[in-house]
């Protein structure tokens, strides 16, 4: 059932999906499982996990478990996590239901606690009744415990974020020791995208380009309360790059954007690793990023930047649809809908 080869299926195309077999919603997400298996690439566990996420729009976003050999283990991104991606590059707001190949483990029910009203999600596993995400992790650790008046991962604001200092590309990156920096148009990319990430803990928002041919293959930075199943920029990118069909290898030019303060993460080491693992050769260019809101002394500020009172204008379209310009959520005209 689904769309052959397809990441993304539109809540009409799933709808005639449905309405085409007689099955329910519930039944139509877990059958598009065995296609979500297909996209996993797991050469360390040859452990293939698929997921199916149903947003609010209705529309569906596919995901599969990706692992990378040559690096730290943390590097490998869930299934979950992927189909979650998806979901943020598709700007949904919010999460009806999670379809997925195995019951999630103890990481990935961290990472969608981090989702508006987690415990009311339906969570389907093979060979099991649906139940709500709650009865999962009844006891939860999430954005409510760090703060009086929590965001949430899909409904978070923009973050209105300026560059510190000239853009600089990091010494051990790319073929040639006297590689330029990246084009202004790729900076201005890696900036919006780490404008749409998702950072309350800690408030180290980045974003990373990729630029392969005319393309700016854009991941946002992903956080978590727990931190460790945080969704670094470089692994959003390159499932961004998947369901376009480009090769990262390809990549020109790779920029990370992030937001530099007095205890900020930094993914510049991370990342540089990634790529090796991966095979892109591109120089890494780095740009320091200031919100309004920080002070001199380099403490960071949440509130003073979360826009005009949260505004989420600047980034706000239906769900599933693309663009080209402006700080957005995904990729300038990233994948298309199944």
């Amino acid at each position: 059932m689904g769309l052959s080869g397809a990441w993304r299926i539109s809540a009409s195309d799933f709808d005639t999906i449905t309405s085409r077999a007689g099955v329910t919603h519930t039944d139509a997400l877990r059958a598009l499982l065995p296609q979500a298996r297909t996209l996993s690439v797991a050469p360390i566990s040859n452990f293939n996990v698929g997921a199916a996420v149903l947003g609010a729009s209705g529309n569906v976003y596919l995901g599969a478990n990706n692992e990378h050999t040559r690096v730290s283990i943390a590097a490998c991104v869930h299934a979950e996590q992927c189909a979650l991606a998806n979901t943020f590059l598709g700007h949904e707001e919010a999460v009806r239901a999670i379809a997925i190949t195995a019951m999630p483990c103890g990481h990935c029910r961290q990472f969608i606690n981090e989702l508006p009203n987690a415990k009311d999600i339906t969570i389907l596993v093979d060979n099991h009744d649906p139940l709500k995400f709650e009865a999962l992790l009844p006891h939860s650790f999430g954005p409510s415990d760090l703060h009086a008046d929590p965001i949430h991962f899909l409904s978070h604001p923009r973050t209105p974020l300026r560059v510190l200092a000239a853009p600089t590309v990091v010494p051990g990156s790319g073929k040639d020791a006297d590689a330029a920096v990246a084009p202004k148009a790729a900076v201005e990319s890696a900036v919006a995208a780490a404008e749409a990430s998702y950072s309350p803990h800690t408030l180290s928002h980045a974003g990373l380009v990729l630029v392969i041919g005319d393309k700016h293959v854009r991941g946002s930075y992903v956080e978590n309360c727990a931190f460790n199943p945080s969704l670094p920029p470089l692994q959003m990118a390159l499932i961004n790059a998947r369901m376009q069909q480009l090769d990262c290898r390809a990549a020109e030019a790779v920029v990370l954007a992030e937001r530099e303060h007095e205890v900020a993460v930094s993914h510049v080491d991370a990342t540089l690793a990634l790529m090796r693992s991966v095979g892109i050769r591109a120089p890494l260019t780095h740009v320091q990023l200031q919100c309004r809101g920080d002070g001199e002394s380099g403490h960071a500020r949440q509130r003073d930047c979360d826009g005009a009172d949260g505004d989420k204008s600047e980034e706000s379209r239906s769900p599933g649809t693309t663009s080209d310009e402006g700080p957005s959520r995904g990729e300038e005209g990233d994948q298309t809908q199944g």
